[in-house]
């Protein structure tokens, strides 16, 4: 049976109250702008809006387009903008934020009767199918009244409590949680109303018992727990408050069950604890600063909550990430940096503080406000530990400092995860000779030693890309592309790249691609650099690298950008070791430039058929061995510091950190070859400029030194295939508009006897182009 009218109405109803602000629902529409205090003005998504005509209102979500698209609510937005039906966009609304959906088949009502000790119904708690709950009393007549006045209150399930004396007597927070354990055999109770609503009188149907409490797995349950224990002092023959283990957020012991937990191991659990005491109380929740939220401005409450946060961050748990406010979330792929959205930090203001409301009878308990979460996770204050990653393996801070211990260091903005086996390693302040040896020996004669390194430069360029995620902290400034590339599949290219990952984050560092899209490129690369990766590899270039995007990202030290869903621009330290794979793949000169290259070129004309390797299969002696790998590596760079720490004088240009480190290390330790053979490899990978040089000499030899139109100019490129690289894109206009940019890109450049020269139609308005040649006056 379909979900009844009434429950979409509630599901509807459920969802606009979890949203202060839905502004979330409009994030990419371009040219956002305030109008009022609660309108945002922007273009309109729904056609060629040159001037901003939709607006939306944040408070309630409605929208309208001034120009004739439509207006309504927030579903209608979101169906308009899909392709779907109301209902469709109501359940895609509600997914995202989490609201469970009307079921199929109509809910009925739970009820929980209180009765007197002899069975006499008192009132019922009822759990209504939109999982509110409500109270009610009979009215004599056969049905109901919605309000519990001049009715006393009981335990739940008190005749079992009275006919059983001899039984120890389980309290917890709920109904449910009371029928689950009387379910197992077990005598349990609560009280109506749920945490806080514990009243004096109910010790009195306890005396003399021995009590268990099992509370929440939250803030107010515990403090549940310690009211309750405090009003049974001297009246129980015991309590015990029974903290279950690994509970999530919020959850109880029908949680514990449902998770594995049984009979048998919740007795284990109340036998190891103590019986409660008042001097046994755990200072902290009833020691956590308390926040007014009515009566007051929102400003005054946020600055509170964050004092909440600050007083409660230490160790640290909030860090100050580049996309906002972050926390450390162990996941399927390890301990990752989770950005704080508006729910989450919603849940920690929870655990920080108590939240209260004044009222004329006093103070009651509230939850935090939304647009407190909200006022958080939009704005940053002083205080917050800055974390820009996780590693796993020791490195080096900002002063040179070897990071060792496990947890969070300020001097490297890192949060050092240490795996079991990296526990003892051991690295001397000053390796002997004999030690450095041997280390580098492991990383040249074991890890490396099958690789078919082209050059003396290659395989340096190898070592240098393994020692860069330890050393990246010690030095500011951008580093470059490592490329590893080959004339031939099957070379090793990527398996060269995993290794190094491997040893450097304990694991592969996922590849990926970048597309011939610009927008694309921008994107993923911003999604990259979020995440704070200590390792970036990006494979399968054969067709070409000409990104001006990832040529921007790879030599800023701070990457800028809109993260995705987000209209506030963000900044991205980059830190990561770059890795590039292809077989001798088309860079640009912008590309080019900022590579360092690892060929391999074994000499076969299937080097995948090879055989023979010292390790084999080396991924799995990697991984035997990555303690230590990761103890030479370390070794190598210590003996570098405690030799004086002689920067190298070869430079590459734009990474002369980088080159004075990397080269100064290879250098201590006996690799030659750093930044041999740099200016060949330019110049093997300059195809840019040869195509250019061919597209210039045709451009000549059709208009000599006459100014011409880009869009005549286009049409002789594409006529003859030349520097497609300039003009790729999806559209006759967007061709027409890379190309008149990178025509002008050109402006004073020479190309063999020829320079590109800029000029102007006066009359026309039009940007023009000519050829001179060199030595001739203009």
């Amino acid at each position: 049976m379909p979900a009844s009218s009434s429950q979409w109405a509630d599901y509807k109803r459920d969802i606009v109250a979890r949203v202060d602000d839905f502004s979330r629902f409009y994030t990419g529409l371009e040219g956002c702008k305030p109008s009022t205090d609660s309108w945002v003005t922007a273009r309109c998504p729904f056609h060629e809006d040159g001037r901003p005509s939709f607006a939306f209102e944040k408070t309630t979500g409605n929208w309208k387009c001034h120009a004739g698209c439509g207006e309504g609510s927030v579903f209608d937005f979101v169906a308009k903008q899909n392709g779907g039906s109301f209902k469709d966009a109501l359940l895609h609304v509600g997914d995202e934020l989490g609201v469970p959906r009307p079921s199929s088949s109509p809910e009925k009502p739970t009820t929980y009767d209180y009765t007197d000790a002899d069975g006499t119904m008192r009132y019922q708690v009822v759990r209504a199918p939109n999982k509110r709950f409500y109270q009610r009393r009979p009215n004599g007549k056969g049905g109901w009244i919605k309000n519990l006045r001049g009715v006393q209150r009981v335990l739940y399930r008190l005749p079992e409590i009275t006919t059983r004396p001899d039984e120890v007597v389980y309290v917890v927070e709920g109904e449910k949680d009371a029928d689950r354990l009387a379910g197992l055999g077990l005598l349990a109770t609560t009280n109506s109303g749920g945490a806080g609503k514990w009243k004096p009188e109910y010790a009195d149907i306890v005396t003399g018992r021995d009590i268990v409490i099992i509370p929440d797995n939250d803030n107010q349950g515990q403090r549940h727990a310690l009211r309750v224990a405090g009003s049974l002092e001297g009246i129980a023959a015991s309590v015990r408050i029974v903290q279950l283990p690994d509970l999530p957020d919020k959850g109880d012991v029908s949680d514990w069950l449902d998770a594995g937990g049984n009979l048998d191991a919740l007795k284990e659990l109340v036998a190891e604890v103590e019986p409660w005491s008042p001097e046994a109380i755990d200072p902290v929740p009833d020691n956590l600063p308390s926040i007014q939220t009515n009566g007051r401005q929102l400003r005054d409450v946020v600055d509170e909550a964050w004092e909440a946060v600050l007083a409660a961050n230490d160790p640290p748990e909030v860090f100050a990430v580049a996309a906002g406010i972050g926390r450390l979330s162990d996941g399927p792929a390890g301990l990752t940096i989770q950005v704080l959205d508006e729910h989450a930090t919603y849940g920690h203001l929870s655990r920080v503080a108590d939240w209260v409301k004044v009222i004329a009878s006093g103070v009651q308990d509230v939850d935090p406000k939304r647009a407190v979460a909200q006022e958080i996770v939009s704005t940053r204050r002083p205080g917050l530990p800055e974390l820009e990653a996780v590693v796993t393996t020791p490195v080096f801070d900002c002063d040179w400092r070897l990071v060792t211990a496990p947890g969070y260091h300020q001097g490297a903005k890192v949060f050092y995860h240490r795996p079991k086996e990296l526990e003892d390693l051991d690295v001397p302040l000053k390796p002997d000779e004999e030690t450095v040896r041997a280390a580098l020996a492991l990383i040249l004669d074991d890890l490396l030693v099958d690789f078919p390194f082209a050059t003396d430069a290659d395989r340096a360029h190898a070592v240098a890309a393994l020692l860069l995620p330890f050393v990246r902290r010690m030095f500011d400034g951008p580093t470059p592309i490592h490329l590893i590339e080959a004339p031939t599949p099957g070379s090793g290219k990527t398996l060269l790249a995993e290794l190094i990952a491997m040893i450097a984050v304990g694991g592969a560092s996922g590849t990926t691609t970048l597309t011939r899209n610009e927008d694309e490129s921008r994107k993923k690369l911003t999604a990259l650099l979020a995440r704070g990766p200590n390792v970036i590899s990006i494979d399968n270039v054969d067709g070409g690298l000409w990104s001006a995007q990832f040529a921007s990202a790879v030599t800023a030290p701070i990457w800028e950008d809109r993260i995705l869903g987000k209209t506030q621009m963000v900044a991205f330290p980059n830190r990561a070791l770059w890795m590039v794979s292809g077989n001798n793949p088309k860079l640009s000169m912008e590309i080019a430039r900022r590579c360092v290259r690892i060929r391999l070129d074994s000499g076969d004309e299937q080097p995948w058929t090879r055989t023979g390797f010292k390790h084999d299969p080396i991924r799995e002696w990697t991984k035997r061995n990555r303690p230590q790998l990761v103890r030479a590596v370390l070794i190598l760079i210590q003996h570098w510091i405690a030799s004086g720490a002689v920067f190298s004088e070869q430079t590459l240009g734009s990474f002369e950190e980088w080159s004075r480190h990397l080269g100064g290390i290879l250098t201590r330790i006996g690799v030659p070859g750093f930044l041999a053979g740099t200016d060949e490899f330019y110049a093997e990978a300059d195809s840019e400029s040869s195509e250019w040089r061919a597209f210039v000499l045709a451009w000549w030899d059709m208009y000599q030194d006459r100014p011409v139109t880009g869009s005549a100019l286009l049409q002789l490129a594409t006529g003859e295939d030349h520097v497609t690289f300039a003009y790729a894109a999806k559209s006759e206009h967007a061709q027409r508009v890379r190309f008149g940019k990178s025509l002008a890109s050109l402006r004073d450049r020479r190309f063999g006897d020829y320079r590109v020269v800029l000029a102007r139609d006066a009359h026309k308005k039009t940007r023009l182009f000519r050829l001179e040649r060199v030595g001739e006056v203009v």
